[in-house]
């Protein structure tokens, strides 16, 4: 994971927080932080994997003085239906949606 969080970081001006679970991509942008993927092995699933990534990119934007955050839902993805449940768990809100891709945010 080490390298392609070195490639996202160079690449793509994104950072990636990681454990043996799964892990969470995101990128800060002025005051927001936009959180392009989060995935959880399949037999992690359920243990509020997910959440912890929300809370500790969260607090990582936070830090970094950001005032929002964001994330997305392509509908026709597999697990989109569980994606947005989670996000909306989360507090985010549907801010618009396009195309078969869903933009949520969350006010920090």
């Amino acid at each position: 994971m080490d390298m392609w969080a070195e490639y996202l970081i160079e690449r793509e001006g994104k950072s990636c927080i990681w454990n043996e679970h799964g892990f969470a991509v995101y990128k800060i942008e002025g005051d927001n932080c936009y959180i392009s993927e989060i995935y959880i092995k399949p037999e992690s699933r359920r243990a509020k994997h997910a959440f912890f990534f929300g809370e500790s990119v969260s607090n990582l934007a936070k830090g970094m003085g950001c005032k929002t955050i964001t994330g997305s839902v392509v509908p026709s993805l597999p697990g989109a239906t569980e994606s947005l449940a989670g996000q909306i768990a989360f507090g985010f809100k549907v801010e618009s949606s396009h195309n078969d891709f869903i933009i949520l945010r969350k006010v920090l």
